[in-house]
């Protein structure tokens, strides 16, 4: 989950609620859906939304580099690395660290980069991020609501807008051969007074370089959708689903066909789910365990517990030996930056790689790459 969220209902956000594929704070089982974040900490609030542009004025508004306040910092560095952001007030930033945590390159800036995912290449970093104008744009008084998908092209270090208008795009993973970009999508926000309402989060796919988007997972009631997998083969997509009833959360793990396959449950009581690289092993949230990090086989066939952690926003190495993930910390209120070998041997002993209460970073995502 992400850090702290807010609560929210089907039709209605009844306290500023932004979730993410797979979040950085603790939640209760009765409290809002994995990945959100408590608005009343200095954190997040966001929403989803159709392709439709709701601004105020008659002609559509398309964001630009300007807009998102960015700017290029430094060239992305070669070799392993893990890449972070600092959601913290503006002017927020996107950076670069090795894997032993010592070394760290500031790559750009933008406002409130919120979600990341890097192509399988590492030319090309899509990211969602906030509209400083969100009010005057599309009359959405909650702050955060909108985030349009972008891309920083790392050889030219610029940025483009690919998916924009009255939506929400967090949970950002590129699919085989970098031809598409998987989010989960929040949509149709709506202002009616004090409150606001919004659709999703459901499951879609932004095709490059055409930029159309598809959703890929039904709009049901009280269901929310989230870190979408997809294996390397491109045939198969794993994800999150929260229900809620009664409540309370139920959170499990399917597995879907692609293009359009019937969505099946492949572990109960489980959540924010990260495939290797190989795409024969998942990371998760074990709820059974205190949502302590385990690792399986998509066949289900090994179960084994890597971090005694309720660690989120998962990743793994670039060799699948080791994972990085977000570890909150309630006193500190922000999230650090661990790492443990992927095959369970220091569960009770993780590396800390990124102190956030030493740095003051409000860190919401990472990646592990290779370049």
């Amino acid at each position: 989950m992400s850090p702290a969220r807010h609560r929210l209902t089907h039709v209605a956000v009844l306290a500023l609620l932004v979730l993410r594929c797979n979040g950085a704070s603790p939640s209760s089982e009765g409290g809002p859906p994995d990945g959100a974040v408590d608005r009343s900490r200095p954190d997040v609030l966001r929403a989803e939304g159709a392709v439709q542009d709701r601004s105020l004025d008659s002609s559509p508004y398309v964001p630009k580099a300007a807009d998102i306040k960015f700017a290029a910092v430094h060239a992305l560095p070669s070799g392993e690395q893990i890449l972070f952001n600092d959601w913290n007030a503006d002017p927020n930033a996107v950076y670069s660290m090795t894997p032993d945590g010592k070394t760290v390159t500031e790559v750009f800036r933008a406002f409130r980069v919120w979600s990341m995912g890097v192509s399988h290449t590492a030319d090309r970093i899509a990211f969602s991020c906030g509209d400083p104008l969100q009010e005057q744009h599309y009359g959405i008084k909650i702050g955060d609501a909108i985030q349009h998908t972008w891309v920083y092209d790392v050889s030219q270090q610029t940025v483009s807008v690919l998916a924009y208008g009255n939506i929400n795009d967090e949970c950002h993973a590129f699919g085989p051969g970098d031809s598409a970009i998987y989010v989960c999508r929040r949509y149709d926000f709506k202002q009616d007074g004090s409150n606001t309402s919004n659709k999703g989060w459901r499951i879609g796919r932004i095709d490059l370089p055409g930029l159309s988007f598809t959703f890929l997972t039904p709009d049901v009631a009280m269901e929310y959708h989230l870190s979408p997998q997809p294996t390397p083969d491109g045939k198969t997509l794993y994800f999150g689903r929260i229900q809620i009833a009664g409540g309370k959360q139920q959170n499990a793990i399917l597995r879907q066909a692609l293009p359009s396959g019937a969505p099946e449950v492949v572990r109960s009581n489980a959540k924010s789910p990260t495939l290797s690289a190989d795409g024969t092993r998942y990371v998760f949230q074990n709820i059974d365990d205190n949502r302590h990090l385990y690792v399986a086989t998509v066949d289900g066939s090994s179960l084994v517990k890597v971090a005694a952690a309720e660690g989120t926003t998962t990743r793994y190495s670039p060799d699948g030996k080791q994972i990085a993930y977000l570890v909150w910390d309630a006193p500190k209120n922000c999230a650090h930056i661990d790492a443990v070998k992927a095959d369970g041997t220091e569960a009770s002993a993780p590396r800390r790689l990124r102190d956030c209460g030493g740095t003051g970073e409000f860190i919401t995502e990472l990646d592990w790459i290779t370049r």
